[in-house]
C-alpha cells in the first residue's frame, strides 16, 4: 500500500501541481484584467468627475469661443476664386540667323530661350509692367473709381506635375472680378511676352529699313553719276581685265558692307544684352564687382583674337588640301587655346554665380542670378563675333588695298568709270540683300506668337472658397470644446482646494468622516433661513442633528461621533479639541452638531466655546446673553454651576467664550496667556468628572496657536477641513503647528462636501445627499407632527 501510494503520490504530484499552477496563472491573469478595467474605469470617472467639478468654466469658455465664431460668420464676407492657366514654352526654336545664337530680348527680363518656371514667376510677381497695366485697363472700364490692387487679389501658382504650365488665380469677394483679374493678369503677361519676343526682330527690322532707304538713294545716286560721265567721256564700256578688278573690289566692298552691317546689329544686340545685365545687376542686393570680372573681360578679349586669327587663317587657305602641316598644326594650337580660354571663362562665369547666390539667396534671386551669368555668356559670345568681325573688316581692308592699287595703274578715264560702274554695283547688289533680309525679318516679326499662350481663361466661380457657415460652426465648436476642456483641466491642476476625500487620502491624512453640505437641506426644509425660533429660542437652522435628526447629514454626524470614540485603541476620549487652518470652514458648526449627536446617545455633553476672537457657539445654540462663560470660569473666586450651562437640549451643556452682558474689558487682551494658564488644567479636570464628553470649539490654526495651547492638555484634537475651500498648504501648516506640540490628532473631518462638486456624478456618497435612497428612513413622523426640540 505504501508503495502504491508513493507511486501514485509521485506520479500524481507532478499533475496536481501543473493544474495548481495553471489554475494560479488563470486566476492572476483575471486578476490583472480585473486591475486593468477598475484602472481604466477611475480613469474615466475622473475625467467625469472633473469635467463637471469645473463645468462652469468650461461652459463659460464654449460659449465665448462660439459667440466669437457666430460673430466672424455673420460679419465675414465669401471669398470666390477664378483661376487662368497659362504655358510656358521653356525653350524657344531658333530661326534665321539666330541659329548662332539666342535672340536679343534688351532690358526686358520676358524673351530668352533657355528659361525656368521658377525664373518666369520671380519676373512676373515683380513686374510692375503688368500690374500697371491690369490698373489702366480696369480703370478704362471704371472711370469714375480709382483702382487699388493689393497683393492678396492675384496669385502665380506652377501646379503640381506641371513644369511648363502657371496658374494664374484671381481672389476677390465679387465673383465676376476675381475672373476678371485673373484674366487680366493672363492677358497683360502673354502681351508682354510677345512684345518681348519681338522686341530683337522689331530693332533688326528698324535697322534694315535704315539701310535700305540709304542703299536706294545710293543707287540712284551712283546710276546718274555713270550716265552723266559716259555721256560726258564718250565711253561705252570698260576692258575685260579692268572688269574684273572692278568686279574684285566691288565683291569686296559689299564684303565690307555686309560685315559692317553685321558688325553694327551686333553691337546694337550686346548693347541691349549689357542693358538687361545692368538691369538684373541692380535687382540683386549687391553687385559683384571683383578682379574676378576684369579676368573674365580679359579672356573674353582673347578669345575673339584668337577666332579672328583662324578666321584669317582659313580664309588665306580655303582649301583643306592645299594647308601644309605647318599651318594644319597652327590652327590646332589655336582651338587648343580657344577651348582652354572658354573653360577658364566659364569657371570664373560659375564663380560669379557662387558668389552672388551665398550674399543673396533665395528662389527668386538665384533664378536672377543665373539670367544674369547666362547674360554675362552671351555678351562674351557677342564680344568674341564683334571681335572677329572687327578683324574681318580689316582684313577685307588690306585685300581692297591692294586691289586699289592695282587699279591705280590703269588709265585715268577707265579707273573713274570702273570706280562709278563698281560703286553702282555695289549699291545695287548691297540693297538687294537688305530687302531680302528686311523681308525675312517682317515675316518673322509677324509671325512671332511668343513663348506664353492662354490653355484655359478664368470663368465666373459659382461657389466660395472659403468654407461654409456649417463647416466654419462646427470647426468653432471643435476649437471652443478643446479650449473648455483645457482651461477645466488647467484649471483644476492649479487648484490646490481640497474637494474629496482621496485628495486628502492621496497626500497622507486620515480621513476620520466626511461631513456633507448641509446646504441644499436647509433650502428644503427652511427655506435656506440661517435662524429658526421655536418655542421662545432662536437657533441656527445648521443644527441638524437637532431639527432632522433622521436626515443623512445628521446621520454622518452620528458616523463622526462614533469614529471618534474608537479612534484611539484601548483609550477613552472624554475631552476633544476641534480647530480648522482657517476662518469660516465650519468647525463650530461640527462642534455644535457632534455635542449635540454624542447627548443622543445618553451622555452627559459640554461645548465650550474657547474662540475668545470670533465666538460662535452662543448663536449657534441661542443661549442668554447673561450666561457665565470660559473667560468667568478661568477666575481664580469663581466656581463652576452645573444648572447656569444647561442648554435645553437633552444632555446638551455650553459654555460660551465669556458673559455677552459684561463690559468688554472682561474680555482678555492676552487669549493665549489666559489658556495656558494653571487654572485652566484645573478646570479641565473638574469638568472629567461632571461631564462623559467635553468639546471645546477653539480658533483656526492659521490665526492663533490657541488650538495648539489647549490640544496639549485633552485627549484628541480634530482638525475641520472645508471641501472647496481649505487649501493643501494651509491644512499642512495646520497639522505641522500641532505636531509641533505633540498633539493627539484623530484625523480630519472633511466638512460641507459637495458630492456633485467633487465627483460630478452621484456614484458614490451617494447617501450623502438629499437624494439619498436612506435619506428619509423613518423622517415621516417629524412631517406630521414635529415634537418640541427643547425640554419643558
Amino acid at each position: 500500500m505504501k508503495s502504491e501510494r508513493g507511486h501514485n503520490g509521485h506520479d500524481g504530484a507532478p499533475t496536481n501541481g501543473a493544474a495548481a499552477s495553471a489554475n494560479g496563472r488563470s486566476a492572476l491573469g483575471h486578476r490583472d484584467t480585473f486591475v486593468e478595467y477598475r484602472s481604466g474605469r477611475e480613469k474615466v470617472e475622473q475625467a467625469i468627475d472633473l469635467l463637471y467639478r469645473r463645468k462652469l468654466i468650461a461652459l463659460c469658455t464654449f460659449l465665448a469661443v462660439m459667440a466669437v465664431v457666430t460673430g466672424y460668420v455673420l460679419v465675414r464676407k465669401p471669398i470666390y476664386q477664378a483661376a487662368s492657366i497659362v504655358r510656358v514654352e521653356l525653350t524657344t526654336p531658333p530661326t534665321n540667323r539666330t541659329e548662332e545664337k539666342p535672340p536679343v530680348t534688351g532690358s526686358d527680363p520676358f524673351a530668352t530661350n533657355e528659361r525656368s518656371i521658377t525664373a518666369e514667376l520671380f519676373f512676373l510677381r515683380t513686374s510692375d509692367a503688368i500690374h500697371e497695366r491690369v490698373v489702366q485697363r480696369l480703370q478704362a472700364e471704371s472711370p469714375g473709381d480709382t483702382v487699388v490692387l493689393p497683393g492678396n487679389h492675384i496669385q502665380f501658382v506652377v501646379p503640381d506635375n506641371a513644369a511648363s504650365v502657371i496658374s494664374i488665380i484671381g481672389t476677390s469677394e465679387d465673383p465676376e472680378k476675381a475672373a476678371l483679374f485673373a484674366n487680366l493678369y493672363a492677358e497683360e503677361y502673354v502681351h508682354l511676352i510677345q512684345r518681348a519676343s519681338r522686341a530683337h526682330l522689331t530693332a533688326t527690322r528698324e535697322l534694315l529699313e535704315k539701310q535700305e532707304a540709304r542703299w536706294r538713294e545710293n543707287l540712284a545716286e551712283t546710276e546718274g553719276r555713270v550716265e552723266a560721265f559716259m555721256k560726258q567721256e564718250g565711253v561705252v564700256e570698260l576692258d575685260q581685265e579692268t572688269k574684273i578688278l572692278s568686279s574684285q573690289i566691288a565683291n569686296l566692298e559689299i564684303q565690307y558692307d555686309e560685315t559692317r552691317l553685321e558688325l553694327q546689329t551686333r553691337q546694337a544686340e550686346l548693347q541691349l544684352f549689357e542693358q538687361e545685365l545692368e538691369a538684373l545687376d541692380s535687382r540683386l542686393t549687391r553687385r559683384i564687382a571683383s578682379d574676378v570680372d576684369q579676368r573674365l573681360q580679359t579672356l573674353q578679349k582673347d578669345i575673339a583674337a584668337l577666332r579672328a586669327e583662324k578666321e584669317l587663317t582659313e580664309q588665306r587657305y580655303p582649301n583643306a588640301d592645299q594647308r601644309d602641316e605647318l599651318v594644319r598644326a597652327k590652327l590646332r594650337q589655336i582651338d587648343q587655346r580657344i577651348e582652354q580660354s572658354q573653360e577658364e571663362a566659364d569657371h570664373l562665369a560659375q564663380q560669379i554665380i557662387d558668389q552672388g547666390s551665398a550674399e543673396v539667396g533665395g528662389t527668386g534671386a538665384a533664378a536672377a542670378l543665373a539670367r544674369a551669368a547666362e547674360l554675362r555668356r552671351k555678351v562674351q559670345q557677342e564680344r568674341a563675333a564683334i571681335g572677329a568681325l572687327e578683324n574681318r573688316l580689316l582684313d577685307i581692308e588690306g585685300r581692297l588695298e591692294r586691289y586699289n592699287a592695282e587699279l591705280r595703274t590703269i588709265p585715268e578715264q577707265a579707273r573713274e568709270l570702273a570706280r562709278l560702274e563698281r560703286a553702282r554695283e555695289r549699291a545695287e547688289q548691297a540693297l538687294q540683300s537688305v530687302g531680302s533680309r528686311l523681308q525675312e525679318t517682317r515675316i518673322a516679326e509677324e509671325s512671332e506668337p511668343g513663348y506664353a499662350h492662354i490653355l484655359r481663361r478664368a470663368s465666373v466661380p459659382e461657389e466660395p472658397v472659403n468654407a461654409g457657415p456649417v463647416s466654419i460652426l462646427l470647426l468653432g465648436g471643435f476649437l471652443g470644446l478643446s479650449l473648455s476642456l483645457g482651461l477645466a483641466f488647467l484649471r483644476d491642476k492649479l487648484d490646490k482646494r481640497l474637494y474629496k476625500p482621496e485628495h486628502l487620502r492621496e497626500r497622507g491624512y486620515h480621513v476620520i468622516d466626511t461631513i456633507p453640505n448641509m446646504q441644499p437641506l436647509i433650502e428644503e426644509d427652511h427655506n435656506g433661513e440661517a435662524f429658526l425660533e421655536q418655542d421662545g429660542k432662536r437657533f441656527s437652522t445648521s443644527l441638524v442633528t437637532l431639527l432632522n435628526p433622521m436626515s443623512s447629514v445628521a446621520e454622518a454626524y452620528h458616523h463622526l461621533r462614533t469614529k471618534i470614540q474608537h479612534s484611539r485603541y484601548g483609550h477613552s476620549i472624554q475631552v476633544l479639541v476641534i480647530t480648522s487652518p482657517g476662518a469660516s470652514e465650519g468647525k463650530s458648526t461640527l462642534a455644535a452638531n457632534l455635542a449635540i449627536a454624542t447627548a443622543q446617545t445618553g451622555r452627559r455633553t459640554l461645548i465650550i466655546d474657547a474662540d475668545l476672537r470670533r465666538p460662535q457657539v452662543h448663536k449657534l445654540l441661542g443661549l442668554e446673553r447673561n450666561r457665565p462663560g470660559l473667560v468667568e470660569l478661568l477666575h481664580k473666586d469663581s466656581s463652576f454651576d452645573l444648572e447656569a450651562t444647561r442648554t435645553g437640549i437633552d444632555g446638551v451643556h455650553a459654555l460660551p467664550a465669556w458673559n455677552l452682558q459684561a463690559h468688554s474689558t472682561k474680555v482678555p487682551s492676552n487669549p493665549v496667556g489666559l489658556l495656558e494658564s494653571p487654572t485652566l488644567w484645573q478646570r479641565i479636570v473638574e469638568l472629567r468628572s461632571l461631564f462623559d464628553m467635553v468639546i471645546i470649539d477653539t480658533p483656526p490654526l492659521l490665526v492663533a496657536t490657541d488650538a495648539a495651547v489647549l490640544s496639549t492638555q485633552c485627549d484628541a484634537t480634530l482638525v475641520v477641513a472645508r471641501a472647496g475651500k481649505t487649501k493643501e498648504d494651509e491644512l499642512s501648516h495646520a497639522f505641522e503647528a500641532l505636531e509641533e506640540v505633540g498633539a493627539c490628532i484623530v484625523g480630519v473631518a472633511l466638512n460641507a462636501f459637495d458630492v456633485s462638486m467633487a465627483y460630478g456624478h452621484k456614484y458614490k456618497y451617494q447617501h450623502y445627499t438629499k437624494y439619498g435612497q436612506y435619506s428619509k428612513y423613518g423622517y415621516y413622523a417629524f412631517e406630521t407632527e414635529r415634537p418640541s426640540l427643547f425640554q419643558k
